[in-house]
């Protein structure tokens, strides 16, 4: 006998049914149920969208209402901050690994073959771009949307940004799986639904369609894809287009996936409630800061206009009333007049000044701002005042333990990328490919991977290897290392990223030999310890060491 709590639960369940099997009727009122419950956080998004890009975009603090010969000036260091954050977080490639699932040898070439091959598609999908919107939707719009799927045309994996606007789901939900539902609103061509759906649901469409919708290019149709982990389908107005079970899980096995999952990536910041969705963002939580900063700097550049422009005092004996209307504040100004040159009958009134604690809160609004974002002058690339190597370095530390939470959900976000790549890979790809990848040691070619060769891996990005690298730093450790014979050349010069490492080991081994044959030496020495540093590492060395002062 169940309980109430159960019985809420199953009426719960029977009511979110959702079917391919189920008539078009039914499928309707379940979508428009899920808008209904979805439109809360919706209306509440779309304000704060609104108001971000703004910001964003330096429409700040009433400029566009401001006319006349009163300052418009609009310090924008939210674009600052974001703009500075979003490069350093997407700098460099994601370092994918692939851990095998088992220890025969192989498992360990499947799993090397299938690294490779999503760190090829990693760069041939073009992710860092992608990477860079959808970061900053994440920062502006509160949430990023990737959508890993198959690209028909190209037979291939693929992964899409989505606008985080197009987007509708729950409140509740702590990640994409565990949602309800996903409805993308899809603009899409007339030749596009044609294409799709077919010559008689395009019809269709054409027929039903109002005379406005809220799309971006007006030939094209508004079409709503809704999604469940077992099911999609895609609605126009009142109608269903087309409905089936998801085309990206095998029903009778052959998946890496245990179950089905929706093709939808979202990740977003600052969550405290159990929701897909966070609480807040840095433009909204600066907001008041910016404003105030804009004021202040509006108030000292108008004052500073009235103060700089002192008014003229002239005697009524020194000239007319007419005369003097004529006389302007231009650079060489001429006074002509009698008792002119006296100094007694004409003068300028002392200029006031710009009251000094304004310039104060000015700086202190700023440093607040920028103890909120994270991100000072030394990771914008700015130099303020006399500053230490160290100094800088520790200061920019600092940013980037806060640069690293935005960096932390691109990879996680990235780690769900490749794992539906592989559910791609397991079930489309039935015939053997093969691939020519160019890696920091030459070419490699993986040959005769099939869906077949995935097995129970798990991919993952490698935690901060989307971040910048501190090359200075990269650079002194492997000095370092081999100068105590940890590593070899070749790990050397990697980790100094010298351009045409071959030649050069080439060169090195050449110029060490022929030196140890002039002294009656043997062979060159194959590794660090006891060697000296090659002389492109002792200048680099010395440039560097050059910097440890004041800077």
């Amino acid at each position: 006998m169940l309980d109430d709590d159960n019985t809420a639960r199953v009426e719960t369940n029977k009511e979110e049914e959702f079917d391919a099997k189920m008539p078009d009727e039914k499928l309707i009122s379940q979508i428009d149920a899920w808008e209904n419950e979805s439109e809360e956080l919706y209306t509440q998004l779309k304000r704060i969208w609104d108001e971000n890009l703004q910001y964003y975009k330096g429409m700040q603090t009433g400029v566009e209402s401001i006319y006349g010969k009163q300052s418009r000036v609009v310090e924008n260091r939210q674009f600052m901050s974001i703009e500075t954050m979003v490069p350093i977080a997407t700098s460099r490639l994601p370092d994918i690994v692939v851990k095998p699932g088992g220890e025969a040898e192989q498992d360990q070439m499947d799993a090397s073959d299938l690294q490779d091959i999503l760190a090829y598609h990693f760069e041939r999908v073009g992710i860092q771009f992608k990477a860079e919107i959808f970061l900053r939707d994440m920062l502006l719009k509160r949430y990023g949307v990737f959508k890993p799927c198959w690209n028909k045309e190209e037979d291939e994996v693929d992964v899409k940004w989505v606008d985080a606007k197009r987007i509708r789901v729950p409140k509740f939900g702590l990640d994409v799986q565990a949602a309800a539902f996903v409805i993308e609103d899809l603009e899409m061509s007339y030749s596009g639904i044609e294409s799709f759906f077919g010559e008689t649901k395009a019809k269709e469409v054409l027929e039903t369609a109002p005379k406005e919708e809220d799309k971006l290019r007006k030939k094209n149709f508004i079409v709503k894809e809704v999604w469940t982990n077992e099911y999609v389908c895609w609605r126009y107005g009142s109608r269903i287009l087309k409905k089936e079970y998801n085309p990206y899980f095998k029903k009778g096995g052959g998946n890496f996936f245990a179950v089905p999952k929706k093709p939808y990536v979202i990740k977003s910041l600052f969550q405290t409630e159990e929701s897909l969705v966070g609480d807040t963002d840095y433009i909204q939580q600066t907001k008041a800061l910016q404003d105030g900063l804009n004021q202040e700097l509006r108030m000292i550049e108008n004052i500073a206009r009235k103060v700089s422009n002192p008014a003229l005092l002239i005697d009524s004996e020194v000239m007319s009333e007419e005369q003097a209307s004529n006389i302007t504040n231009e650079e060489g100004l001429i006074i002509y007049g009698k008792d002119a040159a006296q100094g007694t009958k004409i003068r300028f009134e002392a200029p006031g000044n710009v009251p000094q604690h304004l310039f104060a809160d000015v700086e202190q609004k700023r440093s607040t701002m920028d103890n909120i974002i994270g991100t000072h002058s030394t990771t914008r690339g700015e130099r303020e005042g006399r500053e230490t190597l160290g100094g800088r370095q520790l200061l920019r530390e600092g940013d980037l333990g806060r640069v690293d939470l935005i960096a932390r959900q691109l990879e996680r976000a990235l780690d769900e990328v490749a794992e539906y790549w592989v559910q791609l890979i397991k079930i489309f790809y039935t015939e053997e490919k093969s691939f020519t990848i160019l890696g920091e040691d030459g070419v490699r070619f993986v040959k005769n991977f099939s869906g077949k060769k995935v097995g129970n891996v798990k991919p993952m990005v490698k935690a901060g290897s989307t971040l910048k690298e501190d090359e200075y730093a990269i650079q002194q450790k492997a000095i370092i290392l081999w100068q105590n014979k940890a590593i070899g050349l070749k790990t050397l010069y990697k980790m100094i990223r010298l351009p045409n490492m071959q030649q050069a080991i080439d060169d090195w081994i050449q110029t060490t030999s022929g030196a140890l044959l002039q002294q009656g030496g043997g062979a060159a020495p194959a590794g660090g310890g006891g060697v000296d540093i090659p002389p492109i590492l002792q200048n680099n060395q010395a440039i560097q060491q050059a910097r440890g002062g004041n800077i």
